[in-house]
């Protein structure tokens, strides 16, 4: 899936925050996400360049201080944790804006887990894998 414009606008602002030239920031690009060009990046590859910038000293001020290390550490989870925000979305668990109704999904986190986790953020690897079964077992349902 290609990256959203404001996505890569980051990929190109870090660098030029830091001094890098379009050359470097393409080798970094390559070496850490492995697409040459931002069009050619996935969510995660983005994930790991934007935390290799943080470790370099960039900070992204709309964020706190080391959220892309902190989002690259939980690796291969964005994945699922996507997959269960499509399929919450596919259930119909929208908002009048489009966006998935974290309120709603949260409350079916806590069901699925037995209460140990409140969010999708906060599950490991087995609760995401339960959540998304449990979001599939309701298939095409729709519970608007």
């Amino acid at each position: 899936m290609a990256l959203k414009a404001w996505q890569t606008g980051l990929l190109h602002a870090a660098p030029a925050a830091l001094g890098v030239d379009d050359r470097q920031r393409r080798l970094v690009q390559r070496n850490v996400g492995g697409a040459w060009s931002a069009a050619d990046m996935d969510f995660p590859a983005f994930v790991a360049v934007m935390a290799f910038w943080e470790r370099c000293g960039w900070r992204d001020r709309r964020r706190e201080a080391r959220f892309w290390r902190r989002l690259a550490a939980r690796g291969d989870l964005l994945g699922l944790e996507s997959k269960a925000l499509k399929l919450a979305s596919l259930a119909g668990w929208t908002r009048d804006d489009g966006h998935v109704d974290f309120r709603r999904l949260d409350g079916f986190v806590q069901r699925q887990t037995d209460g140990r986790r409140r969010s999708l953020r906060q599950c490991d690897r087995e609760d995401l894998y339960q959540v998304i079964e449990g979001l599939k077992a309701l298939g095409g349902r729709r519970t608007a």
